[in-house]
């Protein structure tokens, strides 16, 4: 009789918390299965890269709404775009005799400041269900680091395709699931 109390109490415990965890609704690869089947136009990104990606954030494991995996795309957009500022601030810095160089440069990394900074605008209009403000927004710096590879080629180019790939990842998230 001792025993089953803390039997009876124990999967109780089980159920009511149970009750209480998320259902998981999609995973990382539903939401990159759907998609690769979806982006019928260039570019294209692939299924493995969205789902490497996405999982590069921890949180991933347990997310279970688009909602979500579109922020996550722009958080790791924006730490990755935060890196490739970096790197070209520090290029800046070190062309010092090579005004056209230096212009590129500087073009280039104008291009990611902006993008950086819309970033962080896409993030909070989703987060408050701004959906059409973020899909917006997004679309309008989507091409930054393309047009960072064409002012200022073969320098970032692997930083630039990559950062292009994560944004469109955001972008298609919002356009199939939230809009």
């Amino acid at each position: 009789m001792t025993t089953a109390l803390p039997l009876a109490a124990s999967v109780f415990l089980v159920l009511l918390f149970h009750h209480h965890l998320p259902r998981v609704e999609a995973t990382v690869e539903d939401i990159c299965g759907a998609l690769i089947n979806r982006r019928t136009k260039p570019p294209k990104y692939s299924n493995s890269f969205c789902v490497m990606t996405l999982k590069e954030d921890p949180s991933s494991a347990w997310t279970a709404d688009p909602k979500s995996f579109a922020r996550i795309a722009i958080k790791l957009s924006l730490a990755k775009g935060s890196i490739v500022d970096s790197k070209i601030a520090d290029l800046i810095n070190k062309t010092k005799n090579d005004p056209k160089k230096l212009d590129l440069l500087w073009l280039c990394r104008t291009d990611y400041v902006n993008m950086v900074a819309a970033l962080y605008v896409v993030d909070n209009d989703i987060a408050d269900n701004n959906i059409a403000e973020a899909k917006q927004m997004l679309a309008r710096q989507v091409d930054a680091p393309i047009r960072c590879e064409h002012e200022y080629p073969k320098q970032f180019t692997l930083e630039n395709f990559t950062q292009n790939y994560i944004m469109l990842i955001a972008y298609d998230i919002i356009d199939m699931f939230l809009s």
